[in-house]
């Protein structure tokens, strides 16, 4: 997975996917979950997750808040963007994970 950050505080993974494989995305939703541990010293926050087809750009879907959602791939490459709800929360950050079903 590679990713690249902004000044906007928006992150941007890029996933090798399979097209037509359903994957699903699932937050990491407290600071000492089972799947990710805290040890930056960083305030966990809410952010949204939007997939995009990484071939056209075209957005496949968008999420905020929830524990887990699913998309089905539509290339061989898929994107995933992390936006923080606020821009100005600096010691903040959104875990997440993906997994193919």
């Amino acid at each position: 997975m590679n990713f690249t950050t902004s000044d906007t505080g928006s992150k941007y993974y890029t996933l090798d996917t399979v097209e037509g494989t359903t994957y699903t995305v699932k937050w990491c939703d407290t600071d000492t979950s089972s799947s990710f541990t805290n040890t930056s010293g960083y305030t966990f926050i809410d952010c949204k997750i939007a997939v995009y087809d990484g071939t056209d750009s075209t957005k496949i879907t968008e999420k905020d808040t929830d524990s887990s959602f699913t998309f089905t791939a539509t290339s061989s490459k898929t994107i995933i963007s992390v936006e923080r709800y606020s821009s100005t929360t600096t010691s903040s950050y959104c875990a997440f994970y993906v997994y193919s079903n």
